[in-house]
């Protein structure tokens, strides 16, 4: 029952960016979730294929990896598990061209049972030291980013998380350095999911 409200929330949530002008990746993607765990290899793929063209155009890692971290659940879900395991390791490896630190958080327990169904567990130790820390640092890094893409000043986010602005632009500076960016427009690139039509 859950999957079904979910499934018609993301497509209700597409049809409405469509209507407003937005690319639509995010919704589509969850759709493309549903799907795969349905079983709906096809349509599952098709949505997929639909949001890592959105990412590729707009320039956008975040949608990509979504997409790529799809891929990867839809080959898990239909066995090939050598194919999951290689296309989720990519997604959540740190050295990965295009690699986007908060959708490996979210794709890293997908690769660890991928990689264990195919007995190669011994290929996670460079993405587990890389997933702990990110993970140590996710509680301020990736909320701060995740502010800052919405546009809040440092003296906002400040009152909000009960911090010092200084404190709040140590942190950024910190997140700005790992993601190798300089500015926040460029980190709210990087954290949302790009707005564009298409």
């Amino acid at each position: 029952m859950s999957a079904d409200l979910a499934y018609a929330a993301a497509r209700e949530a597409y049809q409405l960016s469509l209507d407003v002008g937005h690319g639509g990746g995010w919704p589509l993607n969850d759709m493309a979730m549903v799907e795969a765990v349905w079983g709906r290899e096809a349509e599952a793929r098709l949505h997929a294929e639909q949001v890592l063209a959105i990412g590729q155009r707009t320039g956008s890692t975040f949608l990509a990896g979504v997409a790529e971290w799809t891929f990867g659940l839809i080959d898990l879900a239909g066995g090939r598990n050598a194919e999951a395991a290689a296309r989720l390791l990519a997604v959540t490896d740190p050295r990965h061209p295009g690699a986007n630190p908060m959708v490996a958080m979210a794709a890293f327990p997908d690769a660890v049972e991928a990689v264990a169904r195919c007995g190669r567990a011994d290929e996670l130790g460079e993405g587990l030291a890389a997933f702990e820390g990110w993970a140590m640092a996710a509680p301020t890094g990736a909320h701060l980013a995740l502010l800052v893409a919405e546009g809040l000043t440092n003296k906002e986010i400040a009152a909000q998380l009960f911090l010092s602005p200084r404190t709040v632009g140590y942190h950024l500076r910190k997140v700005f350095t790992k993601l190798g960016i300089a500015s926040r427009t460029e980190l709210a690139r990087q954290v949302l999911p790009q707005r564009t039509t298409g």
